[in-house]
C-alpha cells in the first residue's frame, strides 16, 4: 500500500481477518481510489464515502471461494450514496484491470484475484 498518504478505511464492528498480501492491498488501493471518483461533500470536505470492508478470510462462503485462499475481500455497499454505484465500478475496472473480477452480491461488493 501506498505509505506516503493516509488511506481511510472503515472496518466493520465484526473482527475481519485480512492478511495484507500484495494481492490484497491492490484490492483495498483500488477501492479506495474508486471511491475518490465520487468527490468530497460540498459542505464538509469530507470523502462522500469511505470504503467499509466486511469479509477477508473470515466468514461463511460458497464453496471453492477465492476468500479462503486470501485472494477475495468484500465491501459494504449497502451504504453506497445513492446513484453512485456506475461511477465506483468504473474507476474500480480502470484500477483493477483483467487481473481481478468483482461483483455485486446482496449487500456487498466482492472482489477476487482470477485464478
Amino acid at each position: 500500500m501506498d505509505t506516503t498518504r493516509p488511506v481511510r478505511l472503515k472496518l466493520t464492528h465484526v473482527p475481519t481477518v485480512v492478511i495484507i498480501t500484495p494481492e490484497n492491498a491492490t484490492i483495498i488501493n483500488a477501492m479506495v481510489r474508486s471511491v475518490m471518483a465520487l468527490g468530497n461533500c460540498p459542505m464538509c470536505k469530507a470523502p462522500t464515502y469511505i470504503p467499509c470492508l466486511t469479509s477477508g478470510l473470515d466468514g461463511i462462503h460458497s464453496a471453492g471461494s477465492r476468500h479462503y485462499a486470501n485472494a477475495a475481500l468484500d465491501f459494504r455497499s449497502s451504504d453506497w450514496p445513492l446513484g453512485s454505484r456506475d461511477t465506483v465500478l468504473r474507476a474500480l475496472a480502470g484500477e483493477l484491470g483483467n487481473d481481478f473480477t468483482y461483483r455485486i452480491e446482496s449487500d456487498h461488493l466482492h472482489i477476487e484475484r482470477r485464478a
